[in-house]
């Protein structure tokens, strides 16, 4: 798809987690082995789809309710602090957020967030999102970050309408790689711009065209030909 068939933004909200981070080795194993904790096996193929149906942005929530669904009852309260051993590590054994990797080129992100407000619009607590975006030197792009403390998770637009409010924007794009993302996007009047990724990328990308994205990338780094 050409620059022209999209309305150029005034800035850019960008989720973190499947657009600036690769966390199929982190926030998804994070989600197999907790469950494995209590017993229960699950696949990134039963993520990307529990990912597809929606209402899924809460990883947390999503593995206590991938559990219930196996008919293991656990609380909440017990999942996360499983899940977040997984994630930040115990000692003597270092936690998967370590194997995070960057999915943008770090020269492209800074092109396009010099020319175009960002901001960073996630599902993450702030903490393990500030970890990720100074691990790479990258916090200096995102003049805003609306995080799990600040805003209701994704399908809700308050996180988008936040971000928009505090950058002074009218018509950002909101690049995502979930239906959450691109529903809120919608709910906010706003352009949603996919990513297709997982294990069921072909899904993937049709889930977010009817979830509403007006286009899906194969690769984040495709922005820039879309972009003037």
């Amino acid at each position: 798809m050409t620059s022209t068939s999209i309305s150029q933004p005034d800035g850019i909200l960008f989720d973190l987690d499947g657009v600036i981070a690769n966390v199929a080795g982190s926030y998804r194993e994070c989600i197999i082995r907790t469950a494995a904790d209590f017993g229960c096996e699950v696949s990134l193929e039963d993520i990307d789809a529990a990912k597809r149906l929606g209402n899924a942005n809460d990883d947390w929530i999503l593995t206590r309710n991938m559990l219930t669904k196996r008919g293991v009852g656990a609380s909440l309260e017990d999942v996360i602090q499983r899940f977040q051993e997984h994630y930040l590590g115990v000692p003597g054994r270092a936690g998967l957020c370590e194997v995070e990797t960057l999915l943008i080129q770090p020269d492209l992100l800074r092109d396009v967030t010099r020319r175009y407000p960002s901001a960073i619009v996630t599902g993450r607590p702030r903490k393990d999102a500030k970890r990720f975006l100074q691990a790479y030197r990258i916090e200096e792009c995102f003049r805003y970050m609306v995080a799990m403390e600040d805003a209701p998770s994704k399908p809700s637009p308050d996180g988008i309408r936040l971000a928009m409010g505090e950058l002074g924007l009218a018509n950002p794009w909101m690049i995502g790689d979930t239906p959450d993302d691109m529903n809120a996007a919608v709910a906010a009047g706003i352009t949603p711009i996919g990513v297709a990724s997982g294990s069921g990328c072909e899904e993937n990308r049709n889930a977010l065209l009817a979830s509403g994205a007006v286009v899906v990338f194969s690769d984040i780094n495709d922005i820039k030909g879309v972009l003037n």
